[in-house]
């Protein structure tokens, strides 16, 4: 039996992850909608790169994920969940966020 380790927060929790160092904020929707605005210190990984992409990706940090209204996020919490990371998923997703905006990319680094 594969143990998911996936937790569910409203957008308005998402603030307290933005600059905590235990945490990687990934933007799932497609790159030219994160270019527009995103949450700040959110990298952006489309849904279809994620695999390409998740062994850059710590263990022992949170990953949080969001992506326009919650379904693409769902998918990807599952996906990582299932690989032993600990996933956050933001219910709603940024359709229904209304902190601070970002415009500058961020890297995702080793």
């Amino acid at each position: 039996m594969i143990k998911m380790n996936i937790e569910y927060i409203s957008v308005k929790s998402l603030e307290e992850y933005i600059n905590n160092v235990n945490a990687i904020i990934i933007d799932l929707r497609d790159y030219s909608e994160y270019k527009k605005g995103h949450v700040p210190n959110a990298v952006n990984i489309e849904l279809e790169n994620l695999s390409r992409y998740r062994r850059k990706l710590d263990k022992y940090k949170d990953i949080v994920l969001y992506c326009d209204r919650g379904s693409i996020s769902l998918l990807a919490s599952r996906e990582l969940s299932k690989l032993g990371y600990h996933v956050i998923n933001v219910a709603g997703g940024f359709h229904y966020y209304k902190g601070k905006i970002s415009t500058t990319t961020n890297l995702l680094v080793d």
